[in-house]
Order: structure tokens, then C-alpha cells, then sequence
């Protein structure tokens, strides 16, 4: 299936090889959003390639706190930076659709996502890293790999800013702001109509990663640490 006019791909964090080594193939599935922080150069075998890149220096969190236009509870937590570069990346975005895929992971097939999106183009598909069915009052969807609507993700970014506040997970903010720009009541029988987790297996060679456990997982046969739900549920 052609993607192309439907879908961009955006590679949203700190550049990682996993997610520069797919670059090409994404490219094959529609316009490719590159939103990093410009602390880290693209390697020259990537450059002017055909994908949009948005470096930006990462925020000075502190300062921002300082000044009083965040919060105290914004220390310690990144969820601001991925928040910052999603939305900046977003911005880049043309196509109504988006795949959302963080950068130090990489997937060589997106096709059930994107696929499941455009039969279900009202809903948001994840891969199930990090999805909890099981998360003490629900709604903590997988963040590092999603499709949904492209106007949707950039409502619930600027939404997200606003609303979050500890001990919230940032997954469980970011799928009550997705339910709330979709206009659905924020309850846990709407997440699971409204956000599904595909598993991550079924998206061919990948490398994901579960930074805080210093655990990668991967799909290289024969020595590849495969995903399991069982993981994280």
C-alpha cells in the first residue's frame, strides 16, 4: 500500500543509530520529521536525505522554572523535552495522519499500524511496550510508538503541557489528553475502545528500549531479547 499522501513519520528524541539505520525505510512510507535536540550532529551518510530535520537545543528546564512559567514538579522528569519536541516536530507534519516513533528505537515495519489506523482512522494504535492493561486506574498507553490523527497529537501535546502534574505517569497524561482532544469522556471504557496496542513483534526487525532498566530489546534471530508482554503487565 502506497502511504505516502497519508502519513508522515516522526522520529521524535535524542539521535540514536536504531532509529538512523531506519531512516530510509521510513522514508519509503511518507515524510520523514526529524526532531532532535542539536546536540549531537546527523552523521554525514545521512545528510540531505529526504527527510525534514528540526534540531533544536533542548530547554533549559530550570530557567523556564525560574521565571515561573513551569511548574516546580517539571524537575526531574523529561517528559517536558519529549513534549517540547514532539509539538515542534509536529509542526512539520502535513499529512493527517502520523506515526510517532521515539529515537533510540527502530521498527523495519510500520504496516500495522498505519494500516490499523486507516481502518480505524478515529482511534490511536500503539506498540504494547509499556502499554499496562493492568496500571492501577488504567489509561497508561505505550508512548514509544503510536499512530493516530496528526491534529489530534498536536492538541494533546499543548494539552499535555498544561495538565500534567506528578504522580501521573507521562503515558497516562498523554492518553487522557489524546481521549480529551477526541472529545471522549475520559474513562477507562473509553481508552480501551479509543487506544489499542498492537504487539510490538509483528513490526518486523526492531530494537526497542527500556532505558530505566537498562534493558534493549530486539529481533535479531538466534541472539535477539525479544519483547514480551509479560515484561511489563
Amino acid at each position: 500500500m502506497d502511504y505516502k499522501d497519508k502519513f508522515n513519520i516522526l522520529v521524535q528524541g535524542p539521535l540514536g543509530n536504531a532509529s538512523l539505520e531506519k531512516l530510509d525505510y521510513y522514508s519509503t512510507l511518507g515524510n520523514v520529521v526529524l526532531s532532535y535536540w542539536n546536540d549531537r550532529e546527523i552523521p554525514e551518510k545521512y545528510q540531505g536525505k529526504a527527510w525534514i530535520e528540526v534540531g533544536t537545543s533542548s530547554p533549559n528546564i530550570e530557567a523556564l522554572i525560574q521565571s515561573g512559567k513551569l511548574q516546580d514538579y517539571w524537575r526531574g522528569t523529561n517528559f517536558y523535552y519529549a513534549l517540547n519536541s514532539m509539538y515542534r516536530g509536529l509542526q512539520h507534519c502535513d499529512k493527517p495522519f502520523v506515526v510517532k516513533v521515539r529515537s533510540d528505537e527502530g521498527y523495519s515495519d510500520l504496516s500495522p499500524l498505519m494500516d490499523s489506523l486507516l481502518e480505524h482512522p478515529e482511534k490511536v494504535f500503539c506498540g504494547n511496550i509499556f502499554h499496562k492493561n493492568s496500571y492501577p486506574g488504567g489509561f497508561h498507553m505505550g508512548d514509544h510508538l503510536f499512530a493516530c490523527k496528526t491534529e489530534d497529537l498536536k492538541a494533546a501535546c499543548k494539552l499535555a503541557m498544561s495538565m500534567y502534574e506528578p504522580p501521573n505517569p507521562p503515558e497516562v497524561i498523554l492518553a487522557k489528553s489524546l481521549l480529551t482532544v477526541k472529545n471522549q469522556k475520559v474513562t477507562v471504557e473509553a481508552y480501551h475502545e479509543i487506544i489499542n496496542a498492537i504487539d510490538i513483534n509483528e513490526m518486523g526487525d526492531y530494537t526497542a528500549q527500556w532505558v530505566h532498566g537498562h534493558v534493549t530489546f530486539n529481533s535479531i534471530q538466534g541472539v535477539g531479547n525479544l519483547f514480551k508482554l509479560s515484561n511489563f503487565e
